[in-house]
């Protein structure tokens, strides 16, 4: 067994939430994002900076690998479709939860 000392600078992890429909339905979503992999005085100072989820996330997820169900068809990475997908309530909420869980910030304290 070993530690690994030196890694890439982004990882990629799944993105879940639900998502009300027309029907008032909870529909399933989901996508791969693309993070930067920052250091721990890093995240520190993220989730010390007062800035807003949708701030941080913008900060922090550098790609994805989205499906547009309406279309079927992958949706390119740019600020503009993150801004996008940004404008759903909670999505900036979620991202930055699966972000932060992946690097131990959001572990509760016993």
């Amino acid at each position: 067994m070993g530690v690994r000392l030196s890694a890439s600078k982004t990882y990629k992890t799944q993105v879940n939430f639900d998502m009300i429909n027309e029907a008032g339905k909870k529909e399933k979503q989901s996508f791969e994002a693309e993070f930067k992999r920052l250091t721990r005085d890093q995240v520190k100072d993220l989730v010390e900076s007062g800035k807003s989820d949708n701030e941080m996330v913008s900060e922090v997820m550098v790609g994805w690998k989205l499906t547009n169900t309406d279309t079927g068809e992958d949706l390119p990475f740019t600020d503009v479709s993150r801004d996008a997908l940004l404008t759903i309530p909670g999505t900036g909420g979620v991202t930055m939860l699966a972000f932060l869980e992946t690097v131990g910030a959001s572990r509760q304290k016993n």
